[in-house]
């Protein structure tokens, strides 16, 4: 989440550490951050910061539970995140094979 924040942020980058608090709830971005954040989400920044006013996009809740998910993984040991991504490279193998030809287990992907 670091990484792609920075990408979008023209001020000073931030660390995963910092992520980790914000997702916590132990650190409030910056307002300059916080606008960031927003833009980055399709939100406002009030929706963001209070939960007033227009949310704005209909996928936030979606990219909210993405960044929880993102947290959680962060949280495991090393190794249990190596399974992690390693499960869903698979799952992506999976989905490709499908797209190409049919290809793969049939019935639907859970």
């Amino acid at each position: 989440m670091a990484r792609e924040f920075n990408r979008r942020h023209d001020g000073a980058p931030i660390t995963a550490d910092a992520t980790r608090k914000w997702l916590r709830g132990e650190t409030v971005p910056t307002q300059a951050k916080l606008r960031s954040i927003a833009a980055w989400l399709l939100v406002s920044p009030e929706w963001l910061r209070f939960g007033d006013g227009e949310q704005s996009h209909p996928a936030t809740h979606e990219a909210c539970v993405d960044l929880a998910l993102i947290a959680d993984l962060h949280l495991l040991d090393e190794k249990y995140q190596w399974l992690a991504r390693q499960f869903v490279r698979k799952l992506l193998e999976l989905q490709e094979a499908r797209a190409n030809n049919g290809a793969g287990p049939s019935g639907p992907m859970v």
